[in-house]
């Protein structure tokens, strides 16, 4: 018989923990007002935060601020950053920040192929 943290019986349920979103586009201004509170409801409590944003978080400082709007939203979710691989993201800025402002990771987008990714990677085929 499965049990909640709190003690309270479930018969015949599984309980899962709250699960993590590795993909997760939260935008800006109202759009991300009304979507962030939504991560928990939806059985979240920690993300991976894409960096197409308008412009495009290319630096730990921007997503540092970016995550301290989020945290503005729902602090009790855990963002994890993302950076948008463009000429302007600078390695040395990665290697000294990435920890302190949450930074997991960086993500290509092709030019033109997506939701603001005209500042993308121009991709040869």
């Amino acid at each position: 018989m499965a049990s909640l943290p709190c003690g309270s019986a479930c018969p015949g349920r599984l309980v899962l923990p709250m699960g993590d979103d590795m993909h997760t586009h939260l935008r800006q201004g109202k759009l991300m007002e009304a979507v962030t509170p939504l991560i928990r409801r939806g059985g979240c409590n920690r993300v991976v935060v894409m960096p197409n944003t308008i412009p495009p978080i290319v630096t730990c400082g921007q997503a540092l601020a970016y995550r301290e709007k989020l945290l503005q939203q729902d602090s009790k979710v855990d963002y994890l950053m993302t950076l948008y691989l463009s000429p302007e993201v600078d390695c040395k800025d990665i290697l000294e920040n990435a920890k302190k402002s949450h930074v997991v990771g960086v993500k290509l987008y092709p030019r033109g192929v997506t939701t603001n990714s005209d500042s993308g990677v121009e991709v040869s085929y």
